[in-house]
């Protein structure tokens, strides 16, 4: 694994962020890990953070993850940042949308340990 890999994890549900975060400890201990509750939040700590991976939710208040997503492949200096959108909903009609508007991946909630190793071993 990339020792050298970062995240940011947006969620507007507190449990899947919680979750999430303990799920990326124990699979990259030691990384930094940066979590936000609402998409401009994430917007503001992506800015200043400059994380090399973001999994955000799709359907959050405000700042909605693909909005998230195309704001930070439209920024020169966070274009390159892997991101992930993450959803409850996994129609093909919601994966394409993502990956249209930039989205390096999707993954559909709830989320399988080994299913996230390996989307985030693309990233590193």
């Amino acid at each position: 694994m990339n020792p050298a890999l970062s995240f940011l994890l947006v969620d507007d549900e507190e449990a899947i962020v919680v979750s999430l975060r303990h799920l990326i400890e124990r699979l990259f201990p030691g990384a930094p890990i940066a979590t936000a509750l609402d998409g401009q939040e994430g917007w503001e700590l992506l800015q200043k953070r400059t994380p090399s991976v973001v999994i955000s939710d799709l359907s959050m208040p405000g700042l909605s993850g693909i909005e998230l997503c195309k704001k930070t492949k439209a920024h020169p200096t966070l274009a390159s940042t892997y991101f992930i959108i993450l959803t409850a909903f996994s129609s093909k009609e919601q994966r394409v949308m993502a990956l249209e508007n930039g989205a390096d991946d999707f993954l559909a909630k709830p989320i399988a340990a080994d299913e996230l190793l390996a989307r985030l071993r693309s990233a590193a």
